[in-house]
């Protein structure tokens, strides 16, 4: 109880996996402070995100009619593992905000512990080192931020854990995904 009181005061989570006859096995997930890592940049309308490369385990180029299904069957199976698909600014509170219509479009395919999300953006910006900046106390406990980075640019782009974002829209009941025809 009080590892798990100060994981989460830091805005980490913890998963616990038993299996009887076997223990049990507890990964701690912390939050990125000051440090420098590896991002893959992504954008869903004029709104650049980085998701740290660690958690990505596959990206996809989908093609409109794979999306479509996906969406119907609110996921996307990839090595036998199911990733419940999102559209990202759907998990950012944005309902009105439709996905651009391309003949291939990119879904980074994240983990997090034992937790996997399908995530649908607009385009993949590419990889990049950045140095991630505390996001201070303001933002420390709002779920699916992992902190913020300033590009060569002087944009400032957030750092996501798109995966607690998913698992919050799965349990809060919403699909959290973009219309099937949206998609196309």
């Amino acid at each position: 109880d009080v590892v798990r009181a100060e994981v989460a005061a830091m805005g980490g989570r913890i998963d616990t996996e038993s299996m009887p006859g076997k223990g049990t096995r507890f990964t701690i997930s912390l939050p990125l402070t000051l440090a420098v890592t590896q991002v893959v940049l992504v954008r869903t309308g004029h709104h650049l995100f980085a998701v740290p490369s660690v958690m990505v385990e596959q990206v996809r180029q989908t093609r409109a009619g794979d999306l479509n299904a996906a969406y119907e069957a609110g996921l996307m199976r990839w090595q036998e593992r199911d990733y419940p698909i999102h559209f990202l600014p759907r998990l950012l509170g944005d309902p009105q905000m439709q996905p651009q219509a391309q003949k291939h479009t990119p879904v980074l395919l994240v983990r997090s512990g034992t937790q996997r999300a399908a995530i649908h953006v607009d385009e993949l910006v590419g990889n990049q080192e950045v140095v991630v900046k505390n996001i201070g106390p303001q933002l420390a406990r709002v779920i699916g931020i992992a902190g913020a980075t300033v590009l060569g640019d002087g944009r400032i782009v957030l750092i996501l854990n798109p995966v607690p974002l998913a698992l919050q829209a799965l349990s809060a009941g919403r699909h959290g995904g973009a219309e099937a025809d949206a998609a196309v």
